[in-house]
């Protein structure tokens, strides 16, 4: 199921075009997929959403603003049915603003420079920043925001065409610091074989991600 809802605010057609992309995406790779276009919070309390929602087994959020996504999102019927898809054993993923909402605290977008005030996340990774576009984030910017982090959290550094998979661990994270870890070329290649395992997975066996994916419960990168 895709979520466009954080680039609501980039404007009129483009969660429309986020959605056509992820349901072609993952048509390609073999699966079921559909898009829901709730964009307001009224819409997140829409049941008909909820419900379809709650019927997915796999939930994409697209990238575009963390912020509204959050707002959005917080305490609505559609976020509860993606906390019960999760605790079904559901997968949950995200690009840019979709993954940022996973760790605890996010970037104040409207802060400056950025990186240096903190606002509220879902904490579905806890006790983390994760900060997708990581290798377009000048150096100088990262120390900054590794030293005015919220006080006890690790900041994840996640590169341009990486992704970070995993279910209370993350296999090919190299610890830069106590601080700070990175998701980048180490985990590059196993990124793209897996995606070519689950094509011939899905079509092998006309299985869901879900059903491939037990143990994965949430997935953070860009594409």
């Amino acid at each position: 199921m895709i979520l466009p809802t954080a680039s609501a605010p980039d404007g009129k057609g483009v969660p429309e075009h986020w959605g056509r992309m992820g349901v072609a995406h993952f048509r390609g790779l073999g699966a079921q997929a559909a898009e829901v276009l709730a964009l307001t919070r009224e819409d997140c309390d829409r049941s008909e959403h909820a419900d379809a929602v709650r019927r997915a087994n796999l939930i994409y959020f697209s990238g575009g603003k963390p912020d509204y996504l959050y707002r959005t999102l917080h305490g609505t019927a559609l976020w509860q049915a993606v906390l019960d898809v999760l605790a079904a054993g559901g997968v949950l993923a995200g690009c840019s603003a979709g993954a940022m909402i996973f760790g605890s605290y996010m970037p104040d977008v409207n802060a400056f420079p950025p990186l240096v005030r903190w606002g509220p996340a879902f904490g579905l990774v806890p006790g983390t920043v994760v900060i997708p576009h990581f290798d377009e984030i000048p150096g100088a910017l990262v120390s900054l925001a590794a030293r005015l982090r919220p006080k006890g959290s690790t900041l994840i550094g996640v590169e341009g065409n990486t992704a970070l998979v995993g279910s209370g661990g993350f296999a090919g994270a190299r610890t830069l610091s106590a601080q700070l870890v990175l998701v980048g070329s180490l985990v590059r290649a196993s990124f793209q074989a897996s995606e070519r395992w689950v094509r011939q997975s899905l079509r092998a066996r006309q299985r869901s991600p879900a059903a491939l994916f037990p143990s994965t419960r949430f997935g953070a990168g860009r594409r």
